[in-house]
């Protein structure tokens, strides 16, 4: 029997998904602060330890060092933003504010993706470059990501492979029919 290729759909991710710009300053707001309260809690846990096995002249050497410094800080907002995007594919920003993170076929990221995600954060003017009409940043654009409205997203994505189960339900019927239909002239 002759069974046609049939290609199947996939969901893609459209314009009316993307979470707005108040949602995405929201998003900034919320996780600038919070990934700073990270930062001063990591730096208290560090000082802490360290203080346990170093001497105090080589604790104050290292609160005067720039490298460690920025090493904390900007390791600290990495884990933070790679953490939460790679298991939750929301920070808390995006928690409170109901959006979250996907492909443009509306799946998980990848951890390489999420990665590229996060360091594109780094970038000089990055906070304000989904500021245009899109509300889409270099971070998410160079890694190809988006942040969306989750509850939409949702919906519109079971409707879709609702609709698709639909149409291949309807194909099974009509071939058993078909099927039938040739074993009754025989």
């Amino acid at each position: 029997t002759y069974t046609p290729f049939i290609m199947k759909k996939k969901f893609k991710i459209t314009a009316d998904l993307h979470a707005s710009q108040g949602q995405r300053l929201a998003n900034l707001f919320i996780d600038r602060i919070l990934s700073f309260l990270f930062v001063f809690l990591f730096i208290f846990i560090i000082s802490f330890l360290l203080s346990a096995i170093f001497e105090p002249e080589y604790m104050l050497q290292l609160s005067e060092s720039n490298l460690f410094i920025y090493s904390v800080i900007y390791g600290t907002i990495l884990l933070y933003y790679t953490v939460t995007e790679f298991f939750l594919q929301k920070t808390i920003g995006k928690y409170l504010s109901k959006t979250m993170v996907v492909t443009e076929f509306g799946e998980k990221p990848t951890l390489s993706q999420i990665i590229g995600r996060t360091f594109a954060r780094l970038i000089p003017f990055d906070a304000f470059s989904y500021l245009g009409a899109t509300a889409r940043g270099w971070h998410d654009t160079l890694p190809n990501l988006y942040v969306v409205d989750e509850k939409l997203f949702k919906q519109k994505k079971a409707n879709f492979y609702d609709f698709e189960e639909l149409g291949k339900k309807e194909d099974e019927l009509q071939q058993k029919d078909d099927k039938e239909d040739l074993e009754v002239r025989f």
